[in-house]
């Protein structure tokens, strides 16, 4: 699982060195992982605070998710989202907290480039290409 969240994280950095300023970011995953949902949301958000905002993920009418999860992983320590306002502005869509909605696992969240990002904030190791 970690080497999926890692994976994520290069495709962040990519996706911020290439959306223009003002763009929107939808993250998107399938899966029902912090490490893969808020873990990657809080990286995002700590690794450009002055290029990222975090914005409510609208929702069509109808459906309706869980927020997302505040705090730290228990087992590993990974940092989660910081307020409850910010698990607010995503979507967990997961089997057990959505009844009648047909998933194995979603989660949505929406971010708008503030700022420009050069290569020098987007340094990746591209061994996670070779795993």
């Amino acid at each position: 699982m970690e080497s999926l969240a890692s994976y994520q994280r290069a495709l962040l950095h990519a996706a911020m060195v290439l959306l223009e300023p003002g763009g929107t970011l939808l993250y998107c995953t399938c899966t029902i992982s912090p490490a893969e949902h808020e873990a990657n949301v809080r990286y995002a958000l700590d690794k450009w605070p002055d290029a990222l905002r975090l914005e409510p993920c609208g929702l069509p009418s109808g459906f309706s998710a869980a927020p997302g999860l505040v705090g730290r992983d228990p087992d590993s320590g990974d940092a989660w989202m910081a307020s409850a306002s910010d698990a607010a502005k995503v979507a967990r869509f997961d089997p057990s907290d959505n009844e009648g909605e047909d998933t194995m696992g979603f989660f949505i969240a929406k971010f708008a480039k503030t700022a420009e990002v050069g290569l020098a904030h987007s340094k990746v190791d591209p061994s996670w290409m070779t795993q």
